[in-house]
């Protein structure tokens, strides 16, 4: 899941990204979380 986050990231230049990845790498737990919000980003972008 990491590698996708990374892999995705640099995809579109989003600074959220950057401090969703910190908390993933900070807690474990909210590796889940940041999971959904790379999905509710994607949509974002697509708009």
């Amino acid at each position: 899941m990491r590698l996708v986050h990374l892999g995705i990231a640099p995809f579109w230049p989003a600074p959220p990204v950057l401090p969703v990845q910190s908390k993933k790498i900070i807690d474990p737990s909210s590796e889940d979380t940041d999971f959904y919000d790379i999905r509710e980003l994607v949509p974002d972008k697509s708009k």
